[in-house]
């Protein structure tokens, strides 16, 4: 067999560059599935498809070759004498087969690993060259750190600025970071439960409103606070890999594979909502664990339940581990017990006292009404609760979404997994198919994850001496990365965008808009479409059109409507009506008008220019 290995690679060595040229070509073919999600041989050769993909491949095939010709260049000796040449053709070659198939699922996914693993093997010698002059910086993380919390935190302002973001659930939180910041609990007129705490019970809201909100008090300061927050995740996760993985390059990628990953981007992009905060501190507990620092341990702890009702049972499944994994049963049994006693509380007394409907949330029928039958039947018919978490093609994409993102490695260490079940458990056994999905409920597994996936490199390492261990791990660190990256391309993570020029265009009728939003009175009450809220949501008084309240008419100063950004619940076609409904209303008169942005005051007649001129921009607006 080895004299077969080494015939087969002699002939390989001959022809280096026409392998690098080949290879080139297939990884270029390779991706043009994974972008374009197409599985018909026959797109990749029509020219005049798709955005013309072979004038697209030319150019990006060839910027392939440059870089593969001047790794070779460099590195040249230590492929031959490896002979790394045969791994890759055959990965690109299964590649290609694997895409051939007319599939639904897991191919896209498992190129992708196969597209990562190559990928890293063509970089291996540089990886292993950069990460010794990488272990003498210290510098790195936080410029690491800082480019993602300015790039994420450009995201969703732009979002919002563009008027895109909407009133479930930025402008509930940036109502309820008012009021808080005054120290106002009252009614939060948007969700219209009464007091927040009805809907969720979430107190990190009123530190971070006192300390931070005041100085900026905007919406955007919420998503700026957000970036901040789930970011800061890199520091506790650097510090657990570094120790673990025994080497700092390693570390940085697992927390570049943690930044890119396309939970955190999708649940960052989606407006505020403090679950999105949880990992941070979920992480930092961990670490403090595994420190065996139990002091900062429990702060940490309360800092991650203080985020939403359901980290408690995170909390849970994190005290049973820490008996298992710690062999520690006093602060196992303590952390158990505050998870259980504080989801009691939250779930049974706390939200029940301010909402009348009590905690609505518990939506798991495939188990039963409550949450003691439901771990009841998960506890008796595991397989039962196997199926309900892959019932539906929606589940199966989430979880080889979560396991392509860290190349399947976390596999490696299972019982660390085991952390991850009250996390996705809460979103796929859910009735509610949007949990399915993603938005802001994708990142809740992340941290159970990625410490699963620092283990599990660990564990693969061990089956090779000293000599290779080290490589191995940077090596296995950068694949996950790699891998993290590549599904957050393939499902048009919203990163992107920052590297579009048409980005940062801003239209005439945002700018409009924003020109009568700053006319009116801070302290007057407004009714406005959910894309604005998040605008107008510095006061008492505000109100989503349509919402939950039909009586707004009585106490509603203004109406403010726009036809940029987001036209959310209506579609364009309905927002132009509205508007010309309220045009022809006698009990509110159009005050002020810039094109497409209209401001309807109460008590006030609309002349009959602003209506004939109005009606005009709208009918040739609905022709354009």
């Amino acid at each position: 067999m080895k004299k077969i290995y080494l015939a087969i690679n002699e002939i390989i060595i001959k022809p280096y560059w026409f392998i690098v040229l080949i290879l080139s070509y297939l990884t270029g073919y390779s991706l043009f599935f994974l972008i374009f999600k197409k599985n018909d041989l026959n797109l990749f050769y029509a020219y005049n498809t798709i955005d013309s993909p072979r004038y697209y491949f030319i150019g990006f095939v060839g910027s392939i070759i440059i870089i593969y010709l001047l790794i070779a260049f460099f590195y040249h000796q230590y492929f031959l004498k490896k002979g790394y040449q045969i791994i890759l053709a055959l990965a690109a070659i299964i590649l290609n087969i694997i895409l051939s198939f007319n599939l639904e699922i897991w191919p896209q996914y498992f190129a992708i690993i196969l597209l990562a693993a190559s990928i890293s093997l063509y970089f291996y010698p540089l990886i292993i060259v950069l990460s010794k002059k990488i272990e003498k910086k210290k510098w790195i993380l936080l410029s690491i750190l800082l480019f993602f919390i300015i790039c994420y935190s450009l995201i969703c302002i732009m979002r919002n600025y563009t008027f895109n973001s909407s009133a479930f659930d930025l402008g509930i939180y940036t109502q309820a970071f008012y009021k808080y910041s005054h120290f106002q609990f009252s009614e939060n007129t948007i969700r219209a439960v009464g007091n927040l705490w009805g809907d969720h019970f979430n107190p990190i809201l009123i530190p971070l409103s006192i300390i931070f909100y005041r100085l900026y008090p905007s919406a955007n300061m919420l998503l700026i606070i957000q970036a901040i927050i789930v970011v800061a995740a890199g520091i506790p996760l650097f510090l657990l890999a570094k120790d673990v993985l025994k080497n700092k390059t390693a570390a940085y990628f697992i927390v570049l594979a943690y930044l890119v990953f396309t939970g955190l981007q999708s649940a960052i992009y989606f407006d505020f909502h403090t679950i999105t905060l949880a990992p941070t501190f979920y992480i930092l507990a961990f670490y403090l664990a595994y420190k065996n620092n139990w002091q900062w341990y429990f702060v940490s702890l309360f800092l991650l339940l203080i985020c939403k009702e359901d980290t408690s049972l995170f909390v849970v499944f994190l005290g049973i581990f820490i008996i298992y994994w710690k062999k520690n049963w006093k602060i196992g049994l303590a952390t158990t017990l505050i998870g259980i006693i504080w989801y009691l509380l939250a779930t049974m007394v706390i939200i029940p006292h301010y909402s009348s409907s009590g905690f609505i949330y518990f939506s798991y029928s495939a188990f039963g009404k409550t949450l003691g039958e439901a771990v009841k039947n998960i506890i008796t018919n595991p397989l039962h609760a196997w199926q309900a978490l892959i019932n539906f093609p929606e589940k199966q994409i989430t979880l080889f979404m979560f396991a392509c993102s860290f190349g399947f490695l976390f596999f490696l260490a299972p019982s660390f997994l085991f952390l991850a079940i009250p996390m996705l458990g809460e979103n796929l056994w859910n009735d509610t198919p949007a949990r399915w999905l993603g938005f802001h409920y994708g990142i809740s597994p992340l941290p159970a994850f990625a410490i699963a996936t620092i283990f599990a490199i660990v564990a693969l390492s061990n089956f090779f001496n000293e000599k290779y261990r080290k490589n191995l791990i940077i090596i296995l660190s950068f694949y996950i990365f790699v891998c993290s990256l590549s599904v957050g391309f393939y499902q048009k993570m919203p990163l992107k965008r920052i590297f579009n020029p048409s980005f940062y265009k801003i239209s005439s009728d945002v700018k409009d808009a924003n020109k009568i939003i700053a006319t009116i009175p801070d302290k007057s009450s407004i009714d406005t479409q959910h894309s604005a809220v998040p605008h107008l949501a510095n006061r008492n008084l505000i109100f989503p059109y349509p919402g939950q309240n039909w009586q707004t008419d009585k106490i509603t100063d203004y109406y403010f409507f726009t036809l940029a950004g987001s036209s959310y619940p209506f579609t364009k076609a309905g927002e132009i009506q509205t508007i010309k409904d309220f045009l022809n209303r006698s009990d509110y008169g159009l005050v002020k008008r810039i094109n497409g942005a209209f401001l309807f005051q109460k008590d006030r007649q609309t002349s009959s220019s602003d209506y004939s001129q109005a009606m005009e921009y709208l009918n040739n607006y609905e022709i354009k």
